[in-house]
C-alpha cells in the first residue's frame, strides 16, 4: 500500500508558520507591556522622591525661592512623563490583548487543521488495516482450499 500522504501538508505549513509568527508578535508585545510597566514604576520612584525633596524644601525656612521653583518644575516635568507612560503602558496593553487576539486565531487554525490530519492518518489506517486483513483472510481460505484439496486426493494442485 502507498505511503500516508497528508492532502492539507502545504496549508498546515502556512498555519504552522502563521501561528509561529503571531506568538513572535505576542512575545515582543509582552516585553514590550513590561518595558512600559517598568517605565512607569521607576517614574513612581522618581516622582515620590522628588516630592519628598519639594516637601522637605518647603518645609525648610533657609530654602531659596529659586530651588523651591526648581523642585516645583522638575515635579511637573516628571508628571507630565509620568502621564505619557500612563498612555504608553495603555497603548502597549492594548498591543499585547490585539497580538494575543491574533495569536489565538491563528492557534485555533492550526488546530483545525492538526484535526483534519488525525482524521485522514486515522482513515488511512483504518484502510491500511482492512487491506491486511483481507490480505490475511485470502491467504487463510487459499490454505483451507488447498489443505482441504489434499485431504480430498485431488491430484496434483499445479493447475
Amino acid at each position: 500500500m502507498k505511503p500516508f500522504k497528508f492532502t492539507l501538508q502545504a496549508v498546515q505549513t502556512v498555519r504552522r508558520r502563521d501561528e509561529q509568527r503571531a506568538l513572535d508578535a505576542y512575545l515582543v508585545a509582552l516585553r514590550q507591556l513590561e518595558a512600559a510597566k517598568n517605565r512607569v514604576q521607576e517614574l513612581d520612584r522618581q516622582l515620590e522622591a522628588a516630592w519628598a525633596a519639594f516637601r522637605a524644601a518647603v518645609l525648610d525656612p533657609a530654602a531659596a525661592a529659586a530651588d523651591l521653583a526648581r523642585l516645583h518644575e522638575y515635579c511637573d516635568r516628571l508628571l507630565r512623563q509620568r502621564r505619557e507612560a500612563d498612555g504608553a503602558l495603555k497603548a502597549a496593553r492594548a498591543g499585547a490583548t490585539r497580538t494575543f487576539a491574533r495569536y489565538l486565531a491563528a492557534h485555533l487554525a492550526c488546530l483545525a487543521v492538526q484535526e483534519c490530519y488525525v482524521r485522514q492518518h486515522r482513515a488511512y489506517r483504518r484502510q491500511t488495516q482492512r487491506l491486511e486483513q483481507k490480505a490475511l483472510d485470502d491467504l487463510a481460505q487459499r490454505s483451507r482450499r488447498l489443505i482441504q484439496a489434499l485431504r480430498q486426493g485431488q491430484g496434483t494442485f499445479w493447475n
